[in-house]
């Protein structure tokens, strides 16, 4: 093989690895689908010399056009819900999270999870509704308590 065919090769195995999988029978989610519009012109209207048209919104004067069914319900997945209220847990900073503070800590906040969060700690980004969030200072000391 020539050297230029060898390169290539890792390439080839990563974008494989990214192709989607094989169907698994799973049913794939509801798509609400918008009704076209009449695409025939207006009689009244002028021509445009074959310029193209801005497509049309679908509303005129913010009311939608008839037909249109109404937006799909957005459902909160697991971990999204707003369960948790930091405000009821305030006093916990300037504390030591001892094991009877953050228990007690999760109680009153209505959380179903917590994260002790060291200081400098590295967190993943995703929003969780459900978890209480204690942030620790260098001693150790828990200086912020919050929700997400």
């Amino acid at each position: 093989m020539s050297r230029s065919a060898l390169s290539i090769l890792p390439m080839l195995i990563a974008l494989g690895a990214c192709a989607p999988a094989a169907d698994s029978g799973a049913e794939s989610p509801d798509v609400v689908v918008a009704p076209e519009l009449d695409a025939q012109p207006d009689a009244g209207a002028p021509e445009t010399g074959g310029a193209a048209e801005a497509p049309a919104t679908g509303t005129e004067g913010g009311v939608p056009p008839p037909g249109n069914p109404p937006a799909p319900e957005v459902i909160a997945g697991p971990g999204l819900e707003e369960s948790c209220d930091a405000s009821k847990v305030q006093d916990v900073v300037g504390k030591k999270p001892e094991q009877p503070v953050v228990d007690d800590a999760v109680s009153r906040s209505g959380a179903k999870t917590v994260r002790v969060i060291p200081h400098d700690g590295m967190v993943t980004m995703d929003y969780r509704g459900d978890r209480l969030n204690l942030q620790l200072d260098e001693s150790g000391t828990i200086t912020a308590a919050t929700c997400g």
